[in-house]
This record gives structure tokens, sequence and C-alpha cells, in this order.
């Protein structure tokens, strides 16, 4: 669910300071995307595809791989018009098990000296 891999070269790039400041607005940021998705209308298929192109893009830099891989099929559908074919519950309940997922391992990988 997690590719931690893709986390500790983020945090090889960036270093473990920028990196927890990167988490905590990927973070906020996401939690404002989905709040966004779950109060769009079910006709609006462009901004669907648009909010779920930006959750699909800052999951993959992240490292929650199934999530982006669902937020990306996701914004498929939404682009073909099939809005209602795209599961918004299914969306957000990857997300919080994947931030859960992500918050426990977080603190154990990626602390000074390791």
């Amino acid at each position: 669910m997690i590719d931690w891999a893709q986390v500790r070269q983020l945090r090889e790039d960036i270093g473990l300071e920028e990196l927890s400041g990167v988490v905590a607005v990927f973070l906020a940021e996401a939690e404002e995307a989905i709040e966004e998705l779950k109060s769009q209308p079910p006709d609006a298929g462009d901004q669907m595809a648009a909010t779920l192109h930006f959750l699909k893009g800052s999951a993959s830099s992240m490292g929650f791989v199934a999530f982006a891989e669902t937020c990306a099929q996701g914004e498929s559908k939404a682009e073909k018009g099939q809005v209602f074919d795209v599961s918004v519950g299914d969306v957000v309940r990857l997300y919080q098990s994947s931030k859960a997922i992500f918050l426990k391992g977080f603190p154990a990988r990626f602390a000074e000296g390791k």
C-alpha cells in the first residue's frame, strides 16, 4: 500500500526535516481535496477528474501507491463521463487506511539516524 522505497528516496533527496514538512503539506492538501471530492455534485465530471488527478500525483510522489492507482482509475472514468462509476467512498476509505499505515510506519522508519 505504501512504497517505503519512494519515501526513503524522497528523504535522501530533500532531508528528514524537509520531508516532515512535505508530509504535513501533503496530508493537509489531500484532506482538503478529499473534502472537495465528497462535496462535488454528481454531474461535475471535469471537476472530479481534476481533483482525482491532483490526488493521484500527490499520492504517487509520497509513495501512496494503491491510493494513487485508485485515483488514476477514477480520474479516467470521470474524464470519460462515467462519474457514477467512481466510488468516492472507496477513494476516501483507501486514503484513510493508507494515511493510517503511513503515519504508523513513518516515525519508526524515518527517525533520525535510521
